[in-house]
């Protein structure tokens, strides 16, 4: 079983450690069998964006060129800094 983290109320879980990191076959059968996932800008954005898996995009105050523009994908979110504390709202309203 995964731990669930108090600080959460429970809605966000690691991914386990069976070498998703590696093997992006793997990353995309997480990402597909996830509800929502929750990331930085890391190449799991771009697979759940392209698998159509709601994600939201923790970026920092000053955003790279390439969120500036929120249209990459439909189901990716970016949410600025300022923001972070919303994620547990916006995870549970799914």
């Amino acid at each position: 079983a995964l731990p669930i983290y108090p600080e959460t109320d429970g809605l966000l879980q690691p991914l386990p450690d069976d070498g998703w990191k590696s093997n992006f076959a793997k990353t995309a059968a997480h990402v597909k069998a996830c509800k929502a996932i929750v990331t930085v800008d890391t190449v799991t954005a771009h697979i759940a964006g392209a698998l159509g898996v709601k994600c939201f995009v923790l970026t920092p105050t000053s955003v790279d060129w390439r969120w500036k523009f929120d249209n990459w994908y439909d189901s990716v979110v970016r949410v600025p800094y300022n923001h972070y504390d919303k994620i547990p709202e916006l995870l549970r309203r799914l």
